[in-house]
């Protein structure tokens, strides 16, 4: 039987998720609703809808009159009756699957004429419904369990016991990928059908592919522990590949990727194989080649393009590496020399990187205006001392001059006294200047990598040499930032007898980051306004505070060098004869 227990389980788990779906789509309906609406459209409002119950709606954009306009004013109702409301006048029906709200059109064809044009053109009106089994290609049994999705989107649904499934698709143009453990995925255009049935294969490939555990190698097929593996595909195509981790994003079910800077070399790339269960966020255990790093900070001197394989270890696979392995184990396989004539290859990529959001900062003219609201707010009767020399500042930002400068040595100045109050300052910058662009410019930076390899293998000798080089760029355009890579390896085995061979590992690796020392001085919260430089191009500073761009570009650089060597014997296998 090709249906295995573990299936049958799967089986009952989805069908039993599925009866549960009518109680929590009520559950949904029952949800409350306050909303105070005038003149939207029809979408608009469903947006509103949206965020007010914490559900999402799908539905084809043509079954709404975009010119009608809408007002809605409900106070604690149930979204069933809100809806009920909104739809109904757009002849509406909906369906609600899980938190998702999927919206038809009601169609009523008063002849047979016109019910047979619905017919033709109703996959330009409502969603259309496929339906259908997906089956074993050699025994013809119903598969449970089996995933199918709606490619480009996130939405999906399973089979249930007997193998059977119904979708809900966009259009006649959605395609259908059908996936299941230890068969081929299957891909296929929905066209005009409504019907759909697949019959899948076996992946003979995926059951034979050896794992690498922790005790050795074992087959997929054999294998019954926790163990997840991604292979040198992940890392090509990606442009350039600072750490490893940052290819792993969504690569691996369970393992969370994340990092904390931008910064080139400075990322705070972290990761836990058992998502938020891992064992008080222990970090994971890393094994390259049989030597366990220091840290995670040492996968950033690895050079992705040198990893033939990554095996996760989940549970008891991991046990053989004891206290450590509480937080998983990571065991990274680097490339060695395969059969055949010696192979050169080079791989050379160049990427921009892009700044994705940008914080906003108040102009001016909001700079003053909450600065004296502020003070009011924290003053007695929410009445600001007008004598108060940040009281002066304030209305001076509210009344600055149109040049947005006034320096305090000008003879005009200095004839009208200090009407501020500050006396360690030169002068009173009022520019509209944003500390973002000044700072990082237009918010890209190039990185490249090049990498070049040789390897042979012949019956007794076998190697690969491989060199790389990275540099990766900074979007801060003042101070020195960057990040640099270079990279040699050698994989070297050597058959001296059928009793005596040994395989070996060097790796000599050079990580260097440059930073501006003062980087972390930089105070975003501080006064706005400062020029990038003097009218003469020199540093500007207001009083004793320098301004944030000079303070990193003469601040210094703090340089961070990691030169590590590995060295392995993997294998120095000597077989005696026997006695």
């Amino acid at each position: 039987m090709r249906i295995s227990l573990y299936q049958a389980i799967l089986a009952i788990v989805f069908v039993t998720i599925a009866q549960a779906y009518d109680i929590k789509a009520q559950e949904v309906l029952e949800r409350k609703v306050s909303l105070q609406l005038s003149n939207l459209g029809v979408e608009s409002v469903l947006k509103k809808i949206e965020k007010a119950s914490d559900v999402q709606f799908m539905y084809n954009h043509q079954i709404f009159d975009q010119s009608g306009r809408l007002t809605l004013k409900v106070e604690n109702e149930r979204l069933e009756e809100v809806l009920g409301k909104v739809l109904s006048p757009y002849m509406i029906e909906y369906e609600v699957v899980g938190k998702r709200i999927i919206l038809k059109k009601i169609i009523k064809p008063t002849s047979a004429i016109q019910q047979k044009e619905l017919a033709i053109n109703s996959t330009e009106n409502i969603l259309q419904t496929v339906t259908g089994r997906v089956t074993d290609s050699e025994k013809g049994e119903g598969l449970p369990g089996v995933s199918i999705a709606i490619k480009g989107t996130q939405r999906g649904t399973t089979t249930d016991a007997k193998g059977n499934y119904s979708i809900a698709v966009p259009d006649e143009n959605s395609s259908l990928i059908f996936s299941f453990v230890g068969y081929l995925r299957e891909e296929v255009l929905v066209g005009k059908r409504t019907v759909i049935s697949v019959s899948l294969k076996t992946d003979v490939q995926a059951l034979g592919e050896v794992v690498v555990v922790g005790y050795g190698t074992q087959k997929k097929a054999t294998l019954s522990g926790a163990v997840s593996t991604v292979d040198n595909k992940v890392f090509q195509d990606r442009g350039a590949v600072t750490n490893p981790l940052s290819a792993l994003q969504g690569q691996v079910p369970g393992v969370v990727v994340t990092r904390s800077s931008s910064a080139p070399g400075q990322e705070g790339w972290n990761f836990q194989i058992r998502g938020a269960a891992s064992t008080n966020g222990a970090d994971p255990l890393v094994i390259v080649d049989g030597i366990p790093l220091v840290s995670l900070n040492a996968l950033n001197s690895i050079n992705p393009q040198d990893i033939d394989n990554m095996s996760f270890l989940k549970d008891a696979s991991a046990a053989i590496y004891g206290a450590r392995a509480a937080g998983g184990v990571v065991l990274i396989t680097t490339k060695k020399a395969k059969s055949g004539k010696a192979t050169i290859q080079f791989n050379s990529s160049v990427s921009q990187k892009r700044m994705g959001l940008r914080p906003a900062f108040l102009n001016g003219d909001q700079y003053g205006k909450y600065m004296l609201e502020a003070i009011s707010n924290a003053s007695t009767g929410g009445v600001p001392d007008e004598n108060w020399i940040w009281t002066k500042y304030a209305r001076a930002w509210m009344n600055r001059p149109a040049s947005g400068y006034i320096d305090k040595n000008t003879p005009e100045y200095i004839a009208g006294g200090e009407t501020i109050g500050f006396t360690d300052v030169k002068d009173y910058t009022f520019f509209d200047t944003n500390p973002i662009d000044i700072l990082w410019g237009d918010g890209r930076a190039m990185s490249n990598q090049q990498d070049i390899s040789i390897s042979a293998r012949t019956e007794s000798l076998g190697y690969r040499l491989s060199l790389g080089y990275l540099n990766d760029g900074s979007m801060l355009k003042w101070g020195q930032n960057s990040n640099k890579r270079y990279n040699v390896r050698l994989a070297f085995d050597y058959t001296f007898s059928p009793r005596l061979k040994i395989s070996t590992n060097i790796s000599l690796e050079k990580n260097d980051v440059v930073v501006p020392s003062r980087q972390g001085e930089i105070n975003f919260g501080s006064q706005p306004g400062f020029p990038v430089a003097t009218i003469n191009g020199k540093p500007y500073a207001w009083g004793t505070q320098p301004a944030r761009n000079w303070l990193l570009e003469l601040g210094g650089e703090s340089i961070t060098a990691n030169n590590r060597v590995f060295l392995s014997i993997q294998n120095l296998s000597l077989i005696l004869p026997k006695i």
